[in-house]
C-alpha cells in the first residue's frame, strides 16, 4: 500500500515539476458537483463562457491539462490538450465559435503555443512521442505562421527546452531549458532549469539566469526593462517571505546587468504559490495563485492581477479547475483561463470587475 501511495506521488510530482506545474498546493481539490448548467450559471457570472465540445481524458489528475493561447486581437484561442498521439494545435475563433484544426508533425506532440505581438507568429515546442525513452530531452523549439500554419525549427539543440515567449522587438526568443544533474554524494538525477534566449537574426543562444531552479521555471514574459517569469527553489535567490521558500513566487531579471529581484507581491488576500500568466500593456501582472478554501478543506485555483509593483492585487474570478491555466490578449487586455465542464475544454473571458460575494 505505501509503496504503491509512493509510485502514485512521484509520478504527479514529475508532472508538477515542468513548466507549468510549479504549484504543488498540498492536494487536488475536487471541483464543485453541479450540473453543467448550474456551473454555466456561475461562470457567466464572472463573464463569458467559450465551449469546445472537445472533452479530456480522465485519470487521477481530474479531467486532464490543456497548454493555449490567445491571440493579441483576442479574437482566436490555439491549444493543445496534453495527449502526446495528438498532433498540431486546435483553433477557437471565439467570434463564430468555429473550431478547426492546424495540423501539426507527424510523430510529434505540439504544446504552450505562444503568440507574437503583432499576431503574425507563433512560439511553441515539439515533442516525440514514438519510440522514445526520455522525450523531455527530444524537445525542439518551432515557429509558426499564424496565416497557414507552415512552421520552421529553430536553431536550438534538441534538450529540455520549454515555454518559448518572443521579446518585446519580436527579435528575441525567451525559453527555458533543463538540464540533467547528477549529485555526487548519491545516484540522484534530476533536472535544474534556467532562462535563455535566442536571437533569431543571429541564430545564438545565451544563457541568461544560474540559479539552476529544481522546482521548475515558467515562461519568462518581455516588460521592457524586465523579464518577469515565475520560478520555485531557485539556487540563490532565497524567497523574502520566510513561508514562501517551497512555493512558486514572481521575479525580474533586469536584461541590461542580468540582476535578479523578486517581485513582492501583496499576498494580503492569503494566495500562494504564484504561477504567471503573462502581462498587459500597461504593465500588470496577470497570475493563477491557490487560495486557502473559506471554512478550512482543499485549496482552490483562482486568478489575480497586480499592478507592475505587486500592489493593488484584485481577484478576477472564483474557483477554477485546478490545472487551468490564465493568458492575457496583448492588445484588448482581455483575461481568459481554461476550465472544465465536466470533462469538456471551455475558455472563459473574464470580467475585470469581479468581486467575492
Amino acid at each position: 500500500m505505501r509503496d504503491s501511495y509512493g509510485r502514485y506521488l512521484g509520478v504527479v510530482l514529475v508532472v508538477l515539476i515542468v513548466c507549468l506545474g510549479l504549484t504543488l498546493g498540498g492536494c487536488f481539490p475536487k471541483q464543485p458537483v453541479l450540473s453543467p448548467t448550474e456551473q454555466m450559471t456561475l461562470w457567466e457570472k464572472e463573464g463569458t463562457v467559450f465551449r469546445t465540445g472537445i472533452m479530456t481524458t480522465g485519470g487521477p489528475l481530474g479531467a486532464g491539462r490543456i497548454t493555449f493561447a490567445v491571440s493579441p486581437d483576442g479574437t482566436r484561442i490555439l491549444f493543445s490538450p496534453d495527449k502526446f498521439e495528438e498532433e498540431g494545435f486546435w483553433l477557437l475563433d471565439l467570434k463564430s465559435g468555429d473550431l478547426s484544426k492546424a495540423p501539426g508533425e507527424v510523430g510529434r506532440h505540439w504544446s504552450v503555443p505562444h503568440w507574437s505581438r503583432k499576431g503574425k507568429q507563433v512560439l511553441a515546442v515539439s515533442t516525440p512521442y514514438q519510440n522514445n525513452i526520455n522525450p523531455r530531452l527530444e524537445r525542439e523549439i518551432i515557429l509558426l505562421n499564424s496565416a497557414d500554419w507552415n512552421y520552421r525549427k529553430l536553431a536550438i539543440p534538441r534538450g529540455g527546452n520549454n515555454c518559448p515567449t518572443f521579446s518585446a522587438d519580436g527579435k528575441f526568443v525567451f525559453f527555458i531549458k533543463g538540464t540533467i544533474h547528477k549529485s555526487l554524494k548519491s545516484n540522484r538525477v534530476r533536472s535544474l532549469y534556467d532562462l535563455y534566449a535566442y536571437d533569431l537574426a543571429s541564430e545564438e543562444e545565451r544563457r541568461l539566469t544560474h540559479e539552476e531552479a529544481s522546482g521548475g521555471i515558467n515562461e519568462g514574459y518581455d516588460g521592457g526593462q524586465e523579464i518577469f517569469f515565475s520560478g520555485k527553489w531557485l539556487k540563490r535567490l532565497i524567497p523574502m517571505r520566510s513561508d514562501s521558500k517551497d512555493q512558486a513566487n514572481i521575479y525580474a531579471l533586469n536584461k541590461r546587468s542580468l540582476s535578479l529581484r523578486e517581485v513582492e507581491v501583496d499576498q494580503g488576500d492569503g494566495f500562494f504559490d504564484l504561477i504567471l500568466g503573462g502581462l498587459d500593456k500597461s504593465g500588470n501582472i496577470y497570475f493563477k495563485t491557490s487560495l486557502k478554501r473559506p471554512g478550512g478543506g482543499n485549496f482552490i485555483g483562482t486568478v489575480y492581477r497586480c499592478d507592475a509593483k505587486g500592489r493593488y492585487c484584485a481577484r478576477l474570478t472564483g474557483e477554477i479547475y485546478f490545472f487551468s491555466n490564465v493568458k492575457i490578449a496583448y492588445e484588448t487586455g482581455e483575461v481568459f483561463v481554461d476550465d472544465r465542464l465536466g470533462k469538456e475544454i471551455v475558455f472563459r473571458r473574464l470580467s475585470q470587475t469581479f468581486m467575492e460575494q
